[in-house]
């Protein structure tokens, strides 16, 4: 069976800290929103993972969340030395999935130009949304599978 070059080449549902290490690659992009407190989803794993790094940047307001804001975060601490994107989506009341396609382009566009070949993206997440991960996963297949290798998604955390 051959695979279609749209396709996403993985999707990895991410349930606790210790499934998140496991995953092999140096480097994911995350999305945020300007008013989510506290994060969710896998980027609320990685944020604890890195001992609240991710919200810390938020408080401080060196990384907001706004819609094309971006921010590279490299933790030596991580074990495995891996790179995080930070990548802004605006506010929850404002975003719909028409921006996911721009907000991943963007993101795309700028891991590529950062020389990252290996993309692995973080779904966002939002608990009044439970569709949004799904959204999101089916943005990236349509419009970017040729380029992002993996979406890590959390999915339902009651099963």
């Amino acid at each position: 069976m051959t695979k279609k070059k749209t396709g996403l080449a993985k999707e990895k549902q991410i349930k606790n800290v210790v499934e998140l290490d496991q995953v092999e690659c140096p480097t994911l992009g995350a999305f945020c929103f300007t008013n989510q407190r506290p994060l969710q989803g896998v980027s609320a794993l990685l944020d604890w993972r890195l001992e609240g790094r991710i919200s810390r940047r938020l408080k401080s307001e060196l990384f907001v969340g706004e819609e094309a804001d971006h921010l590279l975060l490299w933790e030596p601490r991580y074990d495995n030395g891996r790179k995080v994107f930070l990548f802004g989506l605006g506010e929850i009341d404002k975003f719909n999935p028409s921006k996911i396609k721009n907000s991943c382009e963007q993101a795309v566009k700028v891991m590529l130009n950062a020389g990252v070949s290996d993309i692995v993206f973080l779904a966002p997440k939002l608990y009044a949304d439970t569709k949004l991960e799904n959204k999101f996963i089916k943005a990236i297949k349509a419009n970017f599978g040729d380029k992002v290798k993996t979406v890590l998604y959390q999915g339902q955390i009651d099963e």
